[in-house]
């Protein structure tokens, strides 16, 4: 079956706006398939790929959609470098999503340089995203979120992350080749208010510390920590506007700790499952 698209002269709302919100912007949305015709001054400032089966020609098609803001192609095995650098017309992208795409190489990177209104960036499960590739992000000054997994950035890495300015929200799961050092280089990211890192699980001492100093956190995930403990738990816990903590898998706290924080900071929801 040939790819498809669902396109909407609406952005996407929110993950976390309201249910209607979401309800609202699907029965705005209309359906695509490769033969269409696309006028790209009509419609589409939102974009999505509907099957697995989407290929580089049908994002040539895409890319004649002048008016984009959002694309999400998370998931599409079959797009190649080829098929993204397409893209690269399309200046007013401000949400782009290309998790799980096996055909990607690091050139796809090429094409965030592009995007000077770029507030989203989602890599998850791509491990050829290296410090080259945040290299792109440089001077990129309405970024708001960026999520990634897998991948392998370095501490040095976390200088341009940190250089972020506007960061609110950071996905940093499973990146190993991060250390302690890197975390401390977050402090600088006065603005951050969800950090995930889970199954970054071999950080030292000096990681959790320099968290305890991140103060504008609402959600903080430590999954798979070995070091979090009953004490650092409840240090964690003290910050001023945290919401939510993440400690599942973390071997060192216990239920008395977790019955601690609860008794202690009610309105913290301490998750200690996957």
């Amino acid at each position: 079956m040939p790819g498809e698209f669902l396109v909407s002269d609406r952005r996407l709302p929110a993950d976390d706006a309201p249910e209607a919100e979401h309800d609202a912007w699907f029965a705005s949305t209309r359906r695509l398939q490769p033969g269409d015709e696309i006028a790209a001054t009509n419609f589409a400032t939102f974009a999505f790929q509907a099957k697995d089966t989407l290929s580089d020609a049908d994002l040539q098609k895409l890319s004649r959609l002048s008016n984009l803001t959002d694309i999400y192609l998370n998931g599409c095995r079959k797009l190649t470098d080829t098929g993204v650098a397409s893209l690269a017309n399309l200046k007013r992208v401000r949400n782009l999503n290309l998790s799980g795409c096996p055909g990607l190489t690091v050139a796809s990177a090429n094409i965030v340089s592009s995007f000077d209104e770029l507030e989203t960036l989602v890599l998850l499960e791509l491990r050829w995203v290296n410090d080259d590739v945040l290299a792109h992000l440089k001077g990129k000054s309405e970024l708001k979120s960026l999520l990634f997994s897998h991948a392998s950035i370095t501490d040095d890495g976390i200088d341009i992350i940190a250089s972020l300015s506007m960061l609110e929200r950071l996905h940093l799961n499973s990146c190993m080749q991060i250390t302690e050092v890197g975390v401390e280089k977050l402090k600088n990211l006065k603005g951050l208010k969800y950090l995930s890192m889970a199954d970054c699980s071999l950080m030292r001492p000096a990681a959790i510390e320099a968290l305890t100093q991140m103060t504008s956190l609402h959600e903080l995930d430590l999954t798979g920590w070995f070091g979090v403990n009953d004490t650092s738990l409840l240090e964690l816990a003290a910050l001023p506007h945290l919401k939510r903590i993440g400690v599942a898998g973390c071997p060192a706290v216990t239920e008395q700790g977790v019955e601690r924080v609860n008794k202690k900071y009610p309105e913290l929801f301490v998750s200690v499952l996957r």
